[in-house]
């Protein structure tokens, strides 16, 4: 088991064989600009600090109300997405109250999304995959709020997951077939919807994109077969 997810790990962080000189020191360079970004999520995340005046209201919440009641979303004066609810009111009732309990979600969130970032550049260039991962390393506001309870880092996760999993559709298209949709994708589309509120607007621009460039592909290939599923259309 160790010996494949060291060899999972080796993969993922491969250069590649036929890079050039340059392209190498490119990815050497994403390798620490990833350690950056994982070092100062980290800080923040274990630096001591209160609640936020909202924070508290939420967590007073959680603490207060039971499952069928969050279920209903009758959160008060407070709003957030049903799936943050659940899953952080299970951390406060199995794991406790503490602040880094609370904390965890966002700050998992935010380090996944560090990974999945590189992961979903790398698929154009190297050179996206640095860009982007230097803009994360320098933009206070994602490492700000891996320390905070707030959603932001998983609004901004899953938004990333909805990029990544459209873009993977694009595999499946050839010269005969074009598969814009799945109900691998419409599973994955409706836990991202329920961890996101932004998300959901995500997915209704993604299902459009992919919509019209379905009819695309019918007019201007006319041999192809498009298979637009009927969510897509809705």
């Amino acid at each position: 088991m160790l010996k494949r997810t060291q060899q999972a790990i080796a993969y993922f962080f491969s250069p590649g064989h036929n890079q050039d000189g340059p392209a190498k020191l490119f990815h050497y360079a994403i390798l620490g600009l990833i350690s950056i970004c994982l070092f100062s999520r980290l800080f923040v995340y274990l630096s001591p600090k209160d609640l936020w005046l909202d924070e508290a209201a939420l967590w007073a919440t959680l603490k207060d109300l039971n499952f069928r009641t969050l279920l209903k979303g009758q959160l008060g004066t407070q709003a957030a997405p049903i799936m943050f609810v659940i899953i952080n009111k299970i951390i406060i009732k199995y794991l406790g109250q503490s602040l880094l309990y609370l904390r965890f979600l966002p700050c998992l969130a935010s380090v996944l999304s560090v990974f999945l970032m590189y992961k979903l550049c790398k698929k154009f260039s190297i050179y996206y995959a640095f860009f982007s991962l230097l803009i994360l390393s320098l933009c206070i506001t994602p490492i700000y709020y891996a320390g905070e309870f707030k959603q932001y880092p998983i609004e901004f996760f899953v938004n990333l997951i909805i990029v990544y999993v459209s873009l993977q559709n694009y595999k499946n298209i050839t010269g005969d077939k074009c598969l814009i949709f799945s109900n691998k994708n419409l599973i994955i589309y409706i836990i991202c919807g329920m961890m996101s509120t932004a998300g959901l607007l995500t997915i209704a621009g993604v299902l459009i994109a992919q919509f019209i460039y379905g009819i695309y592909i019918y007019i201007y290939r006319k041999n192809s077969l498009c298979k637009i599923h009927l969510c897509t259309v809705w």
